[in-house]
């Protein structure tokens, strides 16, 4: 699903990712076709290392369209009730499940000649 919204996998490969994939880790990579009119021209994409969520997405057949449960800077929400009082009615659904990390995803950007961590999470992402 991934190589089919992306125009690349950036600095990295396709092969790379499947070998971090599932993780706690979200990679920055170009868009590969305009899917709404508010999108640039990247896309952040996850592939949760929760059976839950592969289940629901591959029953979808196509990928989930989300945000994090944090406001940039902020910590993320942990519970349905601040969740709730922090995104209110702009929250369509919450997949309910047990949190087992304690920091948020690592999120590397993998758009230029180099891959560079915009935020170091639960996830230590390679280095060469």
């Amino acid at each position: 699903m991934v190589a089919e919204q992306v125009r690349s996998f950036g600095c990295s490969s396709r092969e790379e990712l499947g070998r971090v994939w599932p993780a706690p880790v979200t990679a920055i990579l170009p868009l590969g076709k305009q899917l709404a009119e508010w999108m640039g021209e990247t896309v952040a994409v996850r592939v949760p290392a929760v059976p839950a969520l592969l289940d629901l997405i591959s029953e979808l057949g196509e990928p989930i369209v989300s945000t994090s449960v944090n406001r940039s800077g902020e910590p993320p929400r942990t519970s349905l009730d601040e969740i709730e009082a922090e995104f209110g009615p702009e929250v369509d659904m919450v997949v309910r499940g047990k949190i087992t990390a304690t920091l948020a995803s690592t999120i590397v950007d993998l758009t230029g000649d180099e891959p560079v961590v915009v935020r170091q999470g639960h996830f230590a992402w390679p280095t060469p």
